[in-house]
Order: structure tokens, then sequence, then C-alpha cells
């Protein structure tokens, strides 16, 4: 009588337990993103869209018929006369900034080289009217002088 009682609750246990799972599993499904199927099978077809993030062209196409595909492996190269565009726009941008880069480093050279020969005859400036200006000072103060006594 005790081994029957005692199969009867573990036949009831394992019933509880099985019915948990179950509720569980329906209550708690896997789910996928909305934008995600999932499913088993095979694709067989000849046209197959994908959607890039940019437009152009396949140029070529390196996965073979049936052959498993892995989560960032490359399938096919895209030809995009945009893209190249873009690409010829910032290269004539570059090339054009390197050759301002030249010019302003040419002009920095010669802007070093001839600085102090100019600052060297602005001094030479600088002493030639301080020299003018104590010459002509005591001159011109008696010159003024005289001319106010005559008047």
């Amino acid at each position: 009588m005790k081994t029957r009682d005692f199969l009867v609750a573990a036949l009831l246990i394992m019933l509880a337990l099985a019915a948990f799972v179950f509720i569980y599993q329906k209550l708690n499904p896997k789910t996928l993103p909305k934008n995600l199927v999932e499913g088993t099978g095979r694709i067989d077809g000849e046209l197959i869209l994908l959607n890039t993030k940019y437009p152009g062209r396949i140029e070529e196409i390196h996965a073979e018929k049936g052959a498993v595909i892995k989560k960032g492996e490359l399938i096919a190269r895209l030809k995009s006369e945009e893209t190249e565009a873009r690409l010829e726009q910032a290269s004539a941008h570059y090339s054009a900034i390197l050759k301002e880069l030249s010019a302003a480093e040419k002009e920095f050279e010669i802007l070093q080289s001839t600085l102090p020969r100019r600052v060297e005859k602005s001094h030479s400036a600088l002493n030639i009217a301080r020299a003018q200006v104590l010459e002509l000072s005591p001159g011109y103060i008696e010159s003024a002088g005289t001319d106010r006594r005559s008047g």
C-alpha cells in the first residue's frame, strides 16, 4: 500500500511538473523581432531580393548555390556609380586641401626668410626717423622762437 501511494504521488508530481513546463512554454514563447520569420526548409528560385544600405548593381557573387551562409559573410560585391562619384569628389577635395597646404607652407617659408630683412629695414627706417627728429628739433625750436620775436 505504501509503494502504491508513493507511485501515485510520484505520478501526480510528474504530471504537475509536465503541466507547469507546458504552461510556461505557452505563456513565454521564444519571440523573434517583428521583421524576422523563423522556419526550416530550403529556398529555391531565380529571383532573390536583397536589401542593402547603399544603392548599386551586383558586380561579383561570392556565394555558391546551395552554400550555407553565416552571419557577416560576404555574399556579393556591389558596384555603385553614386558611391564612386562620391569617392572621386572626396579625392578631389583631398587633393585641393593638399595643394592649399603646400601653398601655405611655401608662403610660410618665404615669410620666414624675408621677415628678418623686413624687421631690419624697419629698424633702420626708425633709427633714421629718430635721427631726423633729433636733428631738426633744436633748429626748429630756435627758428620758431625767432619768428615769434620778429613778429
